[in-house]
């Protein structure tokens, strides 16, 4: 990616969500190498160790919006002066929301698209880094598949977001390799739990 970030560095939306939602799903199945969470919002990842995060929302009418910040590369001021994001931004984008992050210096970046070309605001001269590298994982399969190296059935569980169901057998085969199996009962099925809940928030449908 280029440093600061630019539009062409990002994939199609919808590519994007895919490997957003199995991310999520790998996490909510108890392998965690981030902190996930899908609802109709979009997903919210955040890695509470390097204190990066980003959310990407992809709309049904083919608008999407991804934002978030990498506190050691995003540089959100220019001469002393915090730069506006949302600068000329369409009104359907979530303004409050992001007015607030950035109003407690918590917004690095924002990208957005309405017939699946990215855009964002035209950066400061000089602007350093945006810290859109912390969400390479969406942006190609390798990335994402790397990123969920401890799951060894990731790949398949790619291919069933992208089909929109996943097979029975791959759910308890990811709940397994999570170590799901080897909990006591209560906790195992708060993953399955968890799993199918996030499952269902991504629209993906879990065969019985």
């Amino acid at each position: 990616m280029h440093q600061p970030g630019v539009p062409e560095d990002l994939d199609r939306p919808e590519e994007m969500r895919h490997r957003a939602a199995a991310l999520a799903l790998v996490a909510a199945a108890g392998v965690r190498p981030a902190e996930f969470h899908a609802d109709e919002d979009g997903v919210r990842c955040e890695n509470p160790g390097s204190g990066w995060w980003w959310q990407l929302a992809v709309r049904p009418d083919g608008r999407a919006v991804l934002y978030g910040q990498d506190p050691d590369g995003s540089h959100t001021h220019a001469d002393d002066q915090q730069i506006d994001f949302l600068a000329g931004a369409p009104d359907w984008l979530p303004h409050e929301d992001l007015a607030d992050l950035a109003e407690g210096n918590e917004l690095g970046f924002v990208y957005w698209t309405e017939a699946g070309t990215w855009t964002r605001i035209a950066y400061p001269e000089g602007h350093l880094d945006d810290g859109l590298v912390c969400t390479d994982m969406l942006v190609t399969d390798r990335e994402c598949l790397d990123f969920a190296s401890e799951c060894p059935r990731a790949g398949e569980l790619l291919a069933g977001v992208r089909e929109g169901r996943l097979p029975a057998a791959l759910v308890e085969a990811l709940l397994d390799a999570a170590g799901a199996g080897g909990k006591d009962p209560r906790r195992a099925e708060q993953s399955r739990a968890e799993l199918l809940r996030t499952a269902e928030a991504l629209g993906v449908a879990v065969e019985r």
